[in-house]
């Protein structure tokens, strides 16, 4: 092995001295500490001016996309609420205009009926109406005003004529013809109705000709008031967003205010629907639209068949007030920030700057080779740790130079005894190796001994194991056939049992077969009887004719009846005769059933006769099997025991062999390890030799340091 040289303390000093940690270069100027941390301050600021800005940016985009979604789910909610309730009071129309009792009270020949009728027909009206508004929490009052007669489930209606009903502008165009349905919103027009006298708040009506169905004629004009709180409700789900709110019906009439006191009058309501994107979009097909203004975003939806446009407003200075609060914090914190940051880097950088001056004071002492000095600070952060571990250090590596010292003596001492000792060990070590080469030359020739026997004993044991396999398929073939003849045997009790109840059967088809037979010699004589009655009724109407022929004209109907009579007798005589004729057929089948039964149970009873024989044998053959079975289990006893002895003895003498082969190949390792041994401690004195010149190199190299 070759010999590795431990270097000197001067190149070891050398080394600590010319020590630079290498870094990668960055090619940034090289500036002091304070700069550093100046820099080190900003740059985490102006990432939050950077973030600051661009979450003003993204958060004046998402609140408006936020805003804005929110405002079409809250439109389209209203809509598909709005196009539900539409439905109800279309069909609620539906129901009066195709009702009979509105209808004829709306004639004007209703008003020339009876009391009675007129009554009547008033009473049902007025339990329909009560019904329909009794279930039914959105409809306030339904009013249908005809020429002559009016429906209102109103308490105090003043307009009771379509006459009348011209007065108000807006229903006009109902009565001529114009519209023929229409959803209004005005105020001022429902409260037309009832003399100024409506419920103040928004207001929603259905308004449509009342027309008859089979004439087209008009007959009045329908109004559904919807109750003010179901339009209330829209207006406070939608006042529940941002900004304005509207809800215009066809009209044009705007009831997005909760009452009249929120306007200063009536115009306002229609100046929504009079903005240009308002007729632009209800004249489109679209049912949602988003306009982006200038100044703020109008969002609108439109009902089924124009019936109502929902929409919202949303000042744009609402939506970006949260991200002008985010730009004003911004603004605010970043110039103090700078300012703390500059102060603090000031502190740090002259703290940190006496605590390195300090720290490399130090290590260039240390680095010289004088270790008498001592390091230590009161500081209480990270610089206060490093100080008093260079410190610890310097004390730790004068205590190891010391132990260092000390150490190299005593291994000079022990090296030079090691030596002198290792040398008698190997002379001690080549007597030994020669004893073992003598004991491994025997152990190998008793192994090949035991090695034959275990041979012999082997070839003994395959003959052994040949006679117990063959008793084994002796015993199992004498099972397999032990257990067919006992299924052969229960297969010929169930086919006795069968052939007895078959038997039986045959039994009872003969009796059945008599009986069908005396049934049969029954139905002959019945038919003997029927065609002795058609004999009968045959001369009968016979007679008949007779008499009808002599009482002449009078006489005709009942001849025809007789005639009728004898065809049926005649038939009836043919039916016997047929019915005579397959009851023979019958009975002579019946007789050759007999026969064949008879045949068959003498059959049955040779096969019961045959099926006793074959029971005979197959038990004669269980028995005999069951003997045999009961030699092979003595059989294979037998060889299980001879196997077992068999067994015994092979694993004797294989652990013989085991043991002798094993006390051979012991005795060869041993002999091995012997001469290993020899080699190792002839390495070992070389390696003594050379611990020794490297202890005597490294007392001198501690020389150097000053402790």
């Amino acid at each position: 092995m070759a010999k590795k040289k431990m270097p000197g303390l001067k190149p070891s000093i050398s080394a600590i001295k010319g020590f630079r940690l290498k870094l990668p270069r960055f090619g940034l100027p090289q500036l002091k500490l304070g700069t550093r941390l100046m820099v080190a301050f900003l740059v985490p600021i102006l990432a939050i001016v950077i973030i600051g800005a661009s979450s003003y940016s993204l958060s004046k985009s998402e609140i408006t996309r936020v805003a804005i979604n929110s405002s079409q789910e809250v439109v389209n909610g209203e809509i598909a609420f709005f196009n539900m309730l539409a439905q109800i009071i279309e069909s609620q129309a539906m129901q009066l205009m195709t009702n009979t009792d509105v209808r004829t009270a709306l004639k004007p020949e209703f008003m020339e009926m009876d009391k009675m009728t007129q009554t009547d027909t008033i009473n049902r009206i007025k339990s329909l109406l009560s019904s329909m508004t009794a279930n039914n929490d959105y409809v306030k009052d339904y009013s249908i005003i005809g020429a002559n007669y009016s429906i209102f489930t109103h308490s105090n209606p003043s307009i009771r004529t379509l006459e009348q009903l011209k007065s108000i502008s807006l229903f006009e165009a109902f009565i001529s013809g114009k519209d023929r349905s229409l959803w209004i919103g005005d105020t001022t027009a429902i409260s037309a109705l009832y003399g100024g006298r409506a419920a103040k708040g928004p207001s929603l009506s259905y308004v449509m000709q009342y027309v008859d169905i089979y004439t087209g004629k008009l007959l009045g004009v329908l109004i559904i008031e919807i109750s003010p709180k179901v339009v209330a409700g829209m207006v406070e789900r939608m006042g529940a967003g941002m900004g304005e709110s509207h809800i215009i019906s066809q009209d044009g009439f705007d009831n997005a205010f909760i009452s009249l006191e929120d306007i200063s009058g009536p115009e306002e309501r229609y100046a929504f629907s009079g903005e240009t994107y308002y007729g632009e979009f209800r004249n489109s097909d679209e049912t949602l639209k988003v306009y982006d203004e200038k100044d703020e975003i109008i969002i609108l939806g439109k009902a089924a068949k124009n019936a109502m446009v929902i929409g919202t407003v949303i000042p744009k200075k609402i939506l970006q007030a949260g991200a002008n609060r985010i730009l004003g914090i911004t603004v605010v914190v970043v110039p103090i920030a700078v300012l703390v940051s500059g102060l603090i880097a000031l502190m740090i950088s002259s703290n940190v700057s006496s605590a390195v001056k300090k720290i490399v004071a130090f290590a260039r002492t240390a680095a010289s080779g004088d270790l008498r000095q001592k390091l230590s600070s009161d500081r209480k952060d990270e610089f206060g740790t490093l100080i008093n571990s260079i410190g610890q250090m310097i004390e730790s590596m004068r205590s190891l130079i010391n132990e260092a010292a000390s150490v190299a003596n005593s291994v000079i001492e022990s090296a030079s005894v090691v030596t002198t000792s290792t040398q008698e060990v190997v002379k001690i070590t080549e007597d030994i190796t020669a004893a073992i080469g003598e004991i491994a030359s025997g152990a190998n020739a008793q192994a090949m001994d035991t090695e034959e026997g275990v041979k012999k004993t082997s070839e003994l044991a395959a003959s052994i194991n040949v006679v117990a396999e063959s008793a084994n398929q002796i015993e199992q073939v004498s099972g397999t056939t032990f257990r067919l003849t006992k299924n052969a045997l229960s297969t010929m009790n169930e086919l006795d049992e069968k052939a007895q109840q078959t038997n039986q059967i045959i039994c009872q088809v003969r009796d059945d077969i008599n009986e069908l037979s005396m049934q049969s010699g029954k139905i002959t004589s019945i038919v003997k009887v029927i065609s002795r009655v058609a004999d009968q009724t045959r001369l009968l109407s016979l007679n008949a004719s007779i008499e009808a022929a002599r009482a002449g004209e009078m006489g005709r109907g009942f001849a025809v009846v007789a005639e009728e009579v004898k065809v049926l007798a005649d038939q009836t005589a043919a039916y016997a005769s047929d019915i005579a004729a397959l009851v023979n057929e019958i009975q002579s089948h019946i007789r050759t059933t007999v026969k064949k039964a008879d045949s068959t149970e003498a059959i049955l009873n040779e096969q019961n006769t045959a099926l006793e024989k074959a029971v005979g044998a197959f038990n004669e053959i269980s028995d005999s099997m069951d003997l045999l079975m009961e030699k092979v289990r003595a059989i294979r006893s037998s060889t299980s025991e001879m196997a077992q002895h068999k067994n015994q003895v092979l694993s004797s003498i294989m652990s013989i062999s085991a043991v002798s082969q094993e006390t051979a190949a012991t005795t060869e390792e041993l002999s091995a390890s012997s001469e290993r041994q020899m080699a190792e401690l002839k390495a070992f004195q070389q390696k003594a030799l050379l611990l020794e010149e490297e202890a005597n190199r490294l007392k001198e190299a501690l020389k150097v340091f000053m402790v």
